[in-house]
């Protein structure tokens, strides 16, 4: 080596230590929040020698946190550029994408930091959160699990692993990853509510009380946990011991709104109704656009669970009043108030009511046209219907349809005139929809999916609107019936197993198939009806000979689960009305449950298969169920 390139090495070497210092010097700075003092310091490094690719990584953090994403990702890939084997500044590079929500750039770079150093475990948390934002469950577990691998001792790494494995529905593992989130920091109390929401849905009631007793025994004073725990126990049917929980809640913690509600809805199971009521006022005092109260209160009005005296509605009637002047544009105040006005006979002054919300909700889902026709608000009259099938998609279905700037909501999706609300009177029905200015092609409708069984709701509805357009969706009477099985009993009405209702009702059809007697009216007789509801050739008959068909449109729910733009266009085709994508075409209560044996499902395909092959001769479509 010559002399003058040894002395060149030399003072490379005295440069890099030199450097070295200052990029110390730098992050001292940049630690201390001195931006300016830490960016200058940078400078001098990068003009004393520009090939270090440390200096680049610290003075890109210097210039992001000034707030210059831009100039620091140039930073970060020059760095990258000068040493392709620094792992820090892949990292930080992903971070930046992070905070931006490139989170495929992200995912990509936290994967470049970790094949050059596999063992900085904060690498494999960063890419597990980079991809549960991506929705990869699966591979978001598996980095979690190489993280904790590294370092077993952090919290929030099995929490994290815990929130992939509920995403996957595990909730076994979840479970398992949130009790040792726990174990190891005891004082978080997220990680108890994300336990509980396992053992919840797990529907592990003994595991999720002990759980929470525990907490209680190391935080006495934490009104959430009573809250919690009163919650699991109402779930478990013990009422009293939850009353107690929530009251405790309450004790702690006055002002929580849904506290209040929860304990109501535990007084109303033991019918203590004056205190259920206060409780109920409470919470919406608290809280005036709380949506679960005015929901179970409705509930109690529609169903008639219980009778509510008049004090109890003179009371909730200025407690919806005083709602209303608080918060003015939420609709379930003026819905439940136009409720109790229909119950005693206040039809006009309900529909005023029932008109606002109409008003409100049009402003939200179609603007223009509450602004253009807004002063012509007032009773209105359906033109098109749905009129089923139970379990079908008609809630799916109906969604898609009032999202169309030319077809307007009703007040609510179901309104049950034609078969149960029919002594309200048709003033009554009419205010529930808006009024359609003339000349102008906009529909309203609603769609009550119970009306297709209904002999009554046929000439009721002929009567009053015989030009009205029909739709009904039809799903295979096999899952139909299954779904509707598990919705009554989720609602808590349906105790027997699945197979022994179906016995009893496959007994009932078989006894009566060959019978002349064997009719719609028969089948309405039956009880229960999740495998008759499904005999839909009976019903539509009854239909089909009061309504020309030409004003029916038969549709088939797998092929709106399977394609809901091409069935929403053939009803839009249907109404005469142009077509409209909407970006996203949600599922609205799907079920959830396990799938039938074999052989229960080959006994209800025979059942099901003669009367499916006449209902698809008689409408001329080809269902394919099976």
């Amino acid at each position: 080596m010559t002399f003058l390139g040894s002395f060149m090495e030399s003072k490379t070497l005295e440069q890099k230590i030199s450097i070295l210092g200052l990029n110390q010097k730098a992050e001292s700075y940049l630690a201390q929040g001195k931006l300016d003092e830490a960016d200058t310091t940078c400078n001098e490094a990068l003009v004393k020698l520009e090939d270090i690719a440390l200096i680049y990584n610290t003075k890109n953090k210097v210039v992001e946190a000034m707030g210059n994403r831009k100039l620091a990702e140039e930073y970060y890939q020059k760095a990258i550029v000068i040493n392709p084997n620094f792992s820090q500044a892949y990292f930080n590079l992903a971070n930046l994408y992070f905070q931006q929500k490139q989170w495929d750039l992200a995912t990509v770079n936290y994967q470049k930091a970790i094949k050059l150093n596999p063992n900085f475990h904060w690498y494999y948390q960063k890419l597990g959160t980079a991809l549960m934002q991506l929705k990869k469950w699966n591979e978001a577990v598996n980095v979690y699990h190489l993280a904790i691998d590294i370092n077993p001792n952090i919290s929030n790494y099995y929490n994290d692993l815990g929130q992939a494995l509920t995403k996957l529905k595990r909730w076994n593992e979840a479970s398992i990853a949130y009790q040792k989130a726990i174990d190891i920091n005891p004082d978080n109390y997220s990680y108890y509510c994300n336990l509980w929401e396992v053992l919840f849905k797990a529907k592990k009631w003994h595991e999720t009380t002990v759980t929470y007793k525990q907490t209680l025994e190391r935080n006495p004073s934490a009104y959430w946990y009573y809250y919690q725990l009163g919650y699991v126990l109402h779930k478990q049917g013990l009422i009293d011991e939850a009353i107690a929980y929530y009251q405790k809640t309450k004790d702690l913690k006055s002002d929580l709104a849904w506290v209040n509600k929860d304990l109501g809805d535990a007084l109303l199971e033991k019918r203590n109704l004056d205190e259920a009521i206060a409780c109920y006022i409470k919470a919406i005092q608290l809280q005036p656009d709380l949506f679960s109260v005015y929901n179970k209160l409705r509930a109690i009005y529609r169903y008639r669970s219980v009778e509510l005296n008049q004090n109890q509605l003179d009371q909730l009637i200025n407690c919806y009043q005083e709602a209303i002047k608080i918060k003015p544009e939420f609709t379930e105040h003026y819905l439940n108030l136009a409720n109790i006005l229909t119950q005693q006979g206040n039809i006009q002054e309900a529909g005023s009511y029932y008109q606002k919300v109409l008003f409100i909700k049009l402003r939200k889902t179609h603007p223009e046209f509450a602004k253009k026709y807004g002063d012509l608000i007032g009773s209105g009259q359906p033109n098109f219907m749905i009129i089923g099938t139970v379990k079908g998609g008609t809630s799916s279905l109906y969604s898609y349809l009032i999202k169309h700037p030319s077809v307007l909501p009703a007040v609510n999706k179901e309104l049950h005139f034609f078969n149960v609300n029919f002594n309200k009177g048709i003033d009554w029905y009419l205010s529930q929809f808006p009024r359609i200015p003339e000349q102008h092609n906009f529909f309203t409708g609603e769609a009550t999916p119970n009306y297709i069984y209904s002999g009554e709701a046929v000439s009721k509805l002929f009567n009053y609107f015989p030009k009205i357009k029909l739709i009904a969706i039809l799903r295979n009477p096999i899952e139909r019936a299954v779904s509707h099985y598990y919705m009554i009993q989720q609602q808590g009405t349906e105790t027997r197993s699945l197979e022994k209702v179906i016995a009893v009702e496959m007994k009932k059809l078989e006894k009566m198939k060959n019978s002349s007697q064997f009719s719609a009216d028969f089948l309405r007789g039956i009880k229960p009806k999740y495998l008759s509801f499904g005999l839909y050739l009976y019903f539509l008959q009854e239909w089909l000979n009061v309504f020309p068909r030409e004003q029916f449109l038969i549709l088939k729910s797998e092929d709106m689960y399977e394609n809901p733009p091409a069935t929403t266009k053939k009803v839009f085709d249907f109404l005469g009305l142009s077509n409209y994508q909407l970006l996203e075409y949600k599922n609205y209560f799907p079920g959830s449950y396990p799938p039938i044996n074999g052989d229960l499902r080959c006994q209800l395909s025979e059942l099901f298969q003669p009367y499916n092959e006449k209902l698809e001769g008689y409408l001329g479509i080809k269902f394919n169920w099976k």
